[in-house]
């Protein structure tokens, strides 16, 4: 007999997910053909359904993006791409700009991956503008947490490529992934997506909301743990 303690993980079948969310989901199929990926069938068995309850998804229906995930870093989007920088006009002889202003180096460009999993992420958050990045951490809560930089330029570069709706025109995320690791006072930044010379930019951003770059505004934005 099963135990009253034993709870089944909320989910929501992968077809009224679809339903749901119209052209702000992404699923396999998108980041297939976009991406030049092949998912395994035991991969997309795993992405059959999303950890999500019905009624969750449908209070982040709008302002939400709901996408699978697949195992690429920045590096790895940047070398798959092509119907990206087809897109946005960008030369070949730029695409190494595409991702290096400001220069940031380091593991988060070739080693943090995009987990293979349904990610439910949100476009902006206002509330999170001019603040630090504890302030901002406050925010979170427990269903919540900041994603990675790798994530977010999968998320920005997949939703333009599908819908033509661009993110973080005029913004700059502020994203998990510290600019040194082990030491505070700046983080990885992902944003002013150009589509007519800069593309999207990835950057180092100082942890203090006072030190902008430019006039663009400083936030973050919020990825929804799975199963809450």
């Amino acid at each position: 007999m099963q135990s009253k303690d034993l709870q089944v993980p909320a989910s929501t079948p992968f077809n009224r997910a679809r339903a749901m969310f119209g052209e702000h989901f992404l699923g396999p199929k998108e980041v297939s053909w976009y991406f030049g990926v092949t998912y395994s069938q035991r991969e997309r068995r795993k992405l059959g359904k999303i950890p999500w309850s019905e009624a969750v998804l449908l209070g982040c229906v709008g302002d939400h993006v709901l996408f699978a995930g697949y195992p690429l870093s920045i590096d790895g989007i940047e070398h798959r791409a092509d119907e990206f920088y087809e897109k946005i006009k960008l030369d070949k002889s730029g695409r190494r700009n595409l991702f290096c202003s400001n220069n940031p180096t380091g593991d988060f460009r070739s080693k943090e991956k995009v987990g293979l999993r349904w990610y439910l992420i949100r476009k902006w958050w206002h509330e999170s503008l001019d603040k630090t990045y504890i302030e901002q951490e406050k925010l979170f809560g427990a269903n919540k947490e900041r994603p990675r930089a790798c994530e977010v330029v999968y998320l920005t570069i997949l939703l333009y490529l599908k819908t033509n709706e661009v993110l973080f025109a005029h913004d700059f995320v502020r994203c998990r992934d510290p600019y040194i690791p082990g030491m505070e006072g700046s983080h990885i930044g992902v944003g002013l997506f150009d589509r007519s010379s800069y593309g999207l930019r990835v950057v180092r951003l100082s942890d203090d909301p006072r030190r902008r770059l430019g006039e663009a505004s400083i936030g973050t934005v919020s990825s929804r743990l799975p199963g809450r």
